[in-house]
């Protein structure tokens, strides 16, 4: 079944289709896991040897050089992208802690601030019997 994906890929050369497209053109069951067994499938061709390319546009199959060349590119820019994020995350968790630090953190700021507003009512009533 995954060859049907080859054969359509190879007969729009360059142009990029997306896997729910690929799903309607081939065998692949309609169902909402279906995108996600297009993507293996183009994931094990491409492991096979397959020219086959990923973007946001979606799956292209070239044998251009230059073109994977620019894909390869590509996907080191993606992988720096995440790496930063990471780094990022990382930064955050040091400086404020795991999720559930912050919930914590965010909690007393909260009850605290329920309890300055208590004391600040109670502190006017307590003006206004004077």
């Amino acid at each position: 079944m995954r060859y049907q994906i080859v054969d359509l890929l190879r007969g729009v050369e360059g142009e990029f289709l997306t896997a729910g497209v690929i799903a309607e053109e081939t065998d692949f069951l309609s169902d909402h896991k279906t995108e996600g067994r297009v993507r293996r499938a183009i994931t094990l061709l491409i492991e096979e040897g397959y020219p086959i390319m990923s973007s946001r546009r979606g799956f292209c199959y070239t044998s251009d050089v230059n073109e994977h060349l620019k894909f390869i590119e590509n996907l080191q820019k993606r992988i720096r992208g995440m790496e930063r994020k990471i780094k990022d995350i990382s930064v955050n968790i040091e400086k404020w802690g795991t999720p559930a630090d912050i919930d914590k953190k965010n909690k007393m700021i909260e009850d605290y601030g329920e309890l300055n507003e208590e004391a600040k009512e109670k502190e006017g009533l307590g003006r206004a019997e004077s």
